[in-house]
């Protein structure tokens, strides 16, 4: 069915046929969470050959080729991510204000939770927790860029 409507149908009408078209809702969330889940371990089950990007004790960030995905190693569980979605995590763990959790004496404070749009992972994380997330991050991301800096010094003067 195409995008076009009649005048006399009910915009409500109109807005859930496109939400449930593109399985979305109107922030471009996924709706159909089986499904996307479904896909995120398939593509977790077949990352069988992963390359370290970098490490820490905490941690650690591999890249699996045959999905073109990141693989994230942190608490004892994985979760994959684009290339894209990890700078996003990144930019997300990052805005974390690590000063007003300390200076903030509530129980609540002591905790950051962080749930991204593209994986199943809830990260629960402390102040610790934070930190070392934030190096681990930190670290692959410089990884990435030096290896993409690497590679353009490399084909320019091929």
């Amino acid at each position: 069915m195409n995008d076009v409507y009649v005048k006399d149908r009910n915009f409500d009408e109109m807005f859930r046929e496109i939400i449930l078209k593109k399985r979305t809702n109107l922030f471009g969330l996924i709706t159909n969470k089986s499904y996307f889940y479904g896909k995120i371990k398939r593509m977790q089950a077949t990352c069988t050959q992963l390359t370290e990007i970098f490490k820490t004790g905490h941690g650690a960030v591999y890249q699996c080729n045959r999905n073109n995905v990141l693989v994230i190693d942190f608490a004892g569980q994985r979760c994959s991510f684009k290339i894209s979605q990890l700078f996003d995590f990144t930019r997300k763990v990052n805005n974390i204000d690590l000063a007003a959790m300390i200076e903030n004496t509530s129980r609540h404070a002591d905790v950051a939770i962080l749930m991204p749009y593209y994986t199943e992972r809830c990260f629960v994380l402390t102040i610790h927790e934070v930190v070392a997330l934030k190096e681990l991050l930190c670290g692959a991301k410089a990884m990435i860029q030096l290896n993409s800096m690497i590679n353009e010094c490399l084909l320019q003067y091929a």
